[in-house]
């Protein structure tokens, strides 16, 4: 696992195809039709084993970003301690804010599996992309997740 910044985000999926929107500020997102949702459970351990059987299906012989693009809409339901302890035990001392990226490469899929597993219990919008952009997961704020896995 690398932790990148926002700029590396945006240059990774210019390089793998990923379409983009522009919110508001001007800030560039990726914009996949997340119009198919399906409901996260709000107990964790269930959520868990959602986030777990979802991202088992992703090709883990590809690279994969997770890109947390919004935090601290709910503020009781993060303990970003815990993740920021998480990201030190790779030796990233950076905050989410400086560096809200994270690329995975083949043969990391725990370490993936974990990043994502927080930040789906702390309530954050998370995109997970694959290398090539054939496959993505997306889990909201908004206590949805959604997802597409087009070979």
């Amino acid at each position: 696992m690398r932790c990148e910044t926002w700029d590396f985000a945006c240059d990774w999926c210019g390089e793998n195809l990923v379409p983009f929107d522009t919110d508001g500020l001007g800030i560039q997102l990726p914009s996949f039709d997340t119009s198919a949702q399906s409901e996260l459970p709000s107990d964790s351990g269930q959520r868990i084993a959602v986030v777990k059987s979802d991202l088992e299906r992703l090709d883990f012989s590809l690279s994969h970003l997770v890109w947390v693009t919004e935090w601290g809409i709910w503020p009781s339901s993060e303990r970003m301690h815990i993740f920021d302890r998480f990201r030190e035990s790779y030796g990233e001392g950076r905050i989410l804010n400086d560096a809200p990226c994270a690329l995975f490469d083949p043969g990391e899929s725990e370490d993936l599996v974990s990043y994502v597993t927080l930040a789906a219990l702390f309530l954050w919008d998370v995109w997970v992309i694959s290398g090539g952009a054939k496959q993505w997961v997306f889990y909201s704020h908004d206590q949805f997740g959604s997802h597409s896995w087009d070979e």
